[in-house]
């Protein structure tokens, strides 16, 4: 089985700090208000991202370590690795339309 691979491990380690850093990370990014203005206020920040990505992200964050853990044999959590493939999908394409939203700004 590919999981058992010692790479792949490391790589979906990797993957899923990734991703809870990013969960955190989120509650201080700015945004850009209607009338053009950053904000850059945490209670904002934090208000519309837990309004818009957050349980995404949140449910991203907690399917990817519940599956960790069951690779890791500590656990049985029912068949997750299709769930897991398929949020992790919807973060990449996400992660894709940031990258060129970020190109089209440049």
């Amino acid at each position: 089985d590919v999981d058992e691979v010692p790479e792949v491990r490391t790589i979906g380690a990797m993957s899923t700090t990734f991703w809870a850093v990013d969960t955190v990370l989120n509650f201080f990014v700015g945004f850009h208000r209607p009338d053009g203005l950053l904000e850059m206020r945490l209670h904002k920040i934090a208000r519309r991202y837990i309004s818009t990505w957050f349980i995404l992200d949140f449910f991203v964050v907690i399917v990817d370590v519940m599956f960790r853990v069951w690779l890791s044999g500590f656990g049985v959590l029912g068949r997750l690795g299709k769930t897991v493939r398929a949020v992790w999908l919807v973060k990449t394409l996400r992660l894709i339309r940031l990258a060129r939203g970020i190109k089209l700004m440049v």
